[in-house]
C-alpha cells in the first residue's frame, strides 16, 4: 500500500515553519496527545529538523494545564458516544446531540487553546533567536551529534521559527504583550503566565461527567450547546485578564523561588480559586499522579513517565535513521510528553509510532498504552469523517477505511485490519448517524 497521510485533526492546530520552502507544518493534536509530521517537512528540512523541538516541547509542556485534560475528556466521550451510537447502545438522536455537543466544544476549546500557545510560541521564539550566544551553542552541539547537519542550515531554520506572528490578528496581538513579559520579568514569569490563562478552574460537573446538553453552560449558540469540563471557555478572553494581572503585580520574578507566589499572585488577581485548578503552581512533575486526570493515560502516562534525565540520542534506534529526527522525536516523548508521533518511516514499518517509553505499559483494564492510544485514534478518525460528511466538507463522502491501514505498508494487523470489526460498524450506521448530526446542526 502506498504512503498516504490522512491525519488532520479537526481540533488540531499547527506549530511555526521552520523552513520558508513548504507550506506544511508539523501539527499538535492535543486531544489524542499525538504529533503529527507531514512527509514534505521531512524532506525539507532534512536533518535539520530537530529544531521544530523548541515548538513541539513548548506545546508538550501547555497540555499539562486543565486546558489539555478538558481536550482529552471531550475527545475520549466524542469517541466512547461514537461507539456507543454505531453499537447500538445509545440512541441515535441523543447520541447525535452528544457527538455534536461535544465536537462544538472542542472546536471552541481548539479556538483558544491554539491562540494562546501560538502566541506564547511566538514570543518565546522571536526571543531566543535574538539570544546569540545561545543560539551559537545550541548549532554547535546539535552538529557535534549530527554530522550531516550544516550550521548554516541550523541558523536559517531558528531564524525561521523566530520571525513571529506576522502582522495583525489576534496572535500577533497576543504574542506582542508575551513578548514584553518575557523581556520585563523573565521565562519562568512568562511560562507561569501561559499556563494561568490555560489553567482555569474546572466547572461543578467536573473531569468525570460533563453534561451531555451544554445549554445551561454560558453559550449563546442555538441547538445542543456544548459540554464544559471548563469554567470558561473563552480562553483568549482569561489571557488578557492574566496579563494586565501581571502589569499589576508588583513583584521580581526572575528568581525560580519566586514563581510559586507570583503564580498565586495571579490566580488571586483574576479571581480564581485556591483550589479551582489542575495543575499545582509550579510542581509540573506531580500533575499527571493527580485524581482529576487518573482516568485520562493518553494524557497523563507519557507526561508520567517521560525521562527526563536521558538525552535525545538515547532512543535512536527506536525512532530511527537520520540524527536529526532522532533527537526531535525524543524530544517529543521525552520532554513534551507527546503518546505518538504520525510521521513516514523506512524500511516497510507502520509510520506511526507510539511512544517507547510507555507503549507497552498496561492502563485501562491491563490493555496496552498502544493499543489505547491506537483503538482511540481510529475511533477518532472515523468519527471525524462521519462529522465531516454531515457537514459536507473536503472528501466526507469516500467510504470509511482504517485510518492506521492508510498509515501503514500492509494491513494495521498484519494480513488482515486489526480494526475490521469496528469498521463494519461505523460502515453500516455512518447514513442514519449523519442523517441525525445533520438534523441536529439545524
Amino acid at each position: 500500500m502506498s504512503f498516504e497521510y490522512p491525519f488532520h485533526d479537526r481540533h488540531g492546530f499547527p506549530l511555526p515553519q521552520a523552513s520558508t520552502e513548504t507550506d506544511a507544518r508539523v501539527q499538535v493534536s492535543p486531544g489524542l496527545n499525538a504529533l503529527s509530521v507531514p512527509p514534505r517537512v521531512q524532506d525539507v528540512l532534512g536533518n535539520t529538523v530537530g529544531v521544530l523541538q523548541f515548538p513541539v516541547v513548548f506545546a508538550g509542556y501547555r497540555s499539562r494545564t486543565a486546558a489539555g485534560a478538558a481536550f482529552r475528556v471531550h475527545k475520549r466521550d466524542l469517541c466512547r458516544t461514537a461507539r456507543a451510537v454505531v453499537d447500538g447502545d445509545e440512541p441515535l438522536d441523543s447520541g447525535a446531540r452528544r457527538l455534536v455537543g461535544h465536537d462544538r466544544a472542542l472546536t471552541d476549546l481548539q479556538a483558544g487553546f491554539s491562540t494562546v500557545t501560538r502566541a506564547g510560541l511566538h514570543a518565546f521564539l522571536s526571543w531566543l533567536v535574538e539570544d546569540e550566544a545561545y543560539v551559537d551553542w545550541y548549532v554547535d552541539s546539535y552538529a557535534e551529534n549530527d554530522s550531516f547537519a550544516e550550521p548554516d542550515a541550523l541558523r536559517d531554520a531558528i531564524e525561521t521559527l523566530g520571525r513571529g506572528a506576522g502582522r495583525g490578528g489576534a496572535v500577533a496581538t497576543l504574542a506582542g504583550e508575551y513578548r514584553d513579559v518575557l523581556d520585563r520579568h523573565g521565562l519562568g514569569a512568562f511560562e507561569t503566565a501561559i499556563d494561568v490563562a490555560l489553567d482555569p478552574p474546572l466547572s461543578t460537573t467536573g473531569l468525570e461527567h460533563p453534561p451531555a446538553d451544554g445549554r445551561r453552560a454560558s453559550h449563546d449558540r442555538e441547538g445542543p450547546g456544548a459540554p464544559r469540563v471548563l469554567s470558561t471557555h473563552d480562553l483568549e478572553a482569561r489571557a488578557h485578564r492574566v496579563l494586565d494581572a501581571v502589569a499589576d503585580l508588583d513583584t521580581e520574578t526572575g528568581a525560580d523561588r519566586a514563581l510559586a507566589a507570583f503564580h498565586t499572585g495571579l490566580r488571586e488577581a483574576i479571581g480564581d480559586p485556591a483550589d479551582g485548578g489542575l495543575a499545582p503552581a509550579t510542581a509540573a512533575g506531580s500533575w499527571a499522579t493527580q485524581t482529576a486526570v487518573a482516568d485520562l493515560p493518553l494524557l497523563a502516562e507519557p507526561h508520567r513517565a517521560r525521562p527526563d534525565d536521558r538525552t535525545a540520542r538515547d532512543h535512536q534506534d527506536s525512532v530511527g535513521y537520520p540524527t536529526g529526527q532522532a533527537w526531535l522525536f525524543a524530544q517529543a516523548y521525552e520532554a513534551a510528553g507527546f503518546g505518538a508521533v504520525l510521521y513516514q518511516r523506512r524500511g516497510g514499518d507502520p509510520n506511526w509510532l507510539v511512544s517507547p517509553y510507555v507503549a507497552s505499559d498496561a492502563v485501562h483494564g491491563g490493555e496496552s498504552y498502544a493499543a489505547v492510544w491506537e483503538r482511540a485514534f481510529v475511533t477518532d478518525r472515523l468519527t471525524a469523517r462521519l462529522l465531516d460528511r454531515a457537514a459536507d466538507i473536503g472528501r466526507g463522502n469516500e467510504r470509511l477505511t482504517c485510518p492506521l491501514c492508510a498509515l501503514s505498508t500492509d494491513r494495521c494487523g498484519g494480513d488482515d485490519c486489526a480494526f475490521a470489526d469496528q469498521l463494519a460498524a461505523f460502515r453500516d450506521r455512518a447514513p442514519a448517524l449523519v442523517d441525525a448530526v445533520q438534523t441536529v446542526g439545524r
